[in-house]
């Protein structure tokens, strides 16, 4: 090494030392008790930050979308992940753990539980025969079979946009 160097550092030593010294004599007690201080109380707690400050909904945030009917956009067929529009946001969504299948896009889904950012959804029921409004209609069906079997009343055709002919009423007559 270069002599230059060498004296360049042990001058940095030195002068390092002799602050080191000056501190310990001019602020020793105090940096002692300040030291003994903090180790003897305990760190103070970091507030919590709120659920959405560390990038989690809050618990209960997103529940209004339980029973909201959705579509599905992507079938996860690429990626893996299915996504869903339920509204007018898209959703990581995912069907109950024991259903292995992969729903189609387009297909209709109802939310059934909410996970963080991922819905838990099972595919919507088509409307069946046999609810209790098919089976008023069913039952009003042979009524109206009943009056399809009478022939029509031969109602008179006019051309096409014709205004209806009034009848003349038989009480003006008499009264002029």
């Amino acid at each position: 090494m270069d002599a230059d160097l060498i004296s360049g550092l042990l001058l940095a030593a030195v002068v390092l030392a002799g602050g080191g010294y000056l501190v310990h004599v001019v602020f020793g007690e105090s940096i002692a008790a300040f030291l003994a201080e903090r180790r003897a109380r305990p760190a103070p707690a970091k507030p919590e930050r709120p659920a959405s400050a560390r990038g989690k909904p809050a618990p209960g945030a997103n529940d209004h979308l339980i029973g909201a009917v959705g579509r599905v956009v992507d079938d996860g067929g690429r990626s893996g992940e299915m996504r869903v529009r339920v509204g007018m946001e898209r959703w990581s969504a995912r069907l109950p753990s024991s259903d292995e299948r992969k729903l189609p896009v387009g297909t209709e889904v109802e939310v059934k539980l909410v996970a963080g950012r991922v819905l838990e959804v099972e595919e919507k029921a088509a409307a069946s025969f046999g609810t209790p409004a098919t089976e008023a209609h069913a039952e009003a069906a042979p009524a109206e079979a009943a009056s399809a079997e009478a022939p029509p009343a031969a109602v008179p055709s006019a051309p096409p946009g014709a205004l209806p002919e009034t009848p003349p009423d038989a009480g003006d007559s008499q009264a002029r």
